[in-house]
């Protein structure tokens, strides 16, 4: 019985579940900013991602990234053009993305 009155948070959750949380489509872009700014859990990438993405929330935006129709209809040029316009932050980026959309 006591177990069940312990608090989680999401610092406690296993990164796949957390990804998928960042992934869900819920989250601005803002939030997911606040996320990374504020917690350990999303600036690390924990060894799971390729050393380009700075932190989970970084690997959770060029995932979304990925999921936009506009962004995937781009041929692979146009699409890291566009990454360069944007400094090479997949958060900015995807912020663009919903803003067009």
């Amino acid at each position: 019985m006591g177990d069940r009155m312990r608090s989680t948070s999401m610092e406690d959750l296993p990164v796949h579940l957390i990804l998928e949380i960042l992934m869900s489509g819920r989250l601005a872009v803002i939030d997911l900013t606040s996320l990374e700014l504020t917690s350990r859990t999303f600036r690390g990438t924990h060894g799971l991602f390729p050393k380009k993405f700075k932190s989970l929330v970084d690997y959770a935006a060029f995932q979304l990234c990925g999921l936009s129709s506009i962004y995937a209809s781009l041929h692979c040029n146009a699409q890291e053009e566009l990454l360069k316009r944007c400094n090479g932050n997949w958060k900015r980026l995807l912020r663009f993305l919903m803003a067009v959309e």
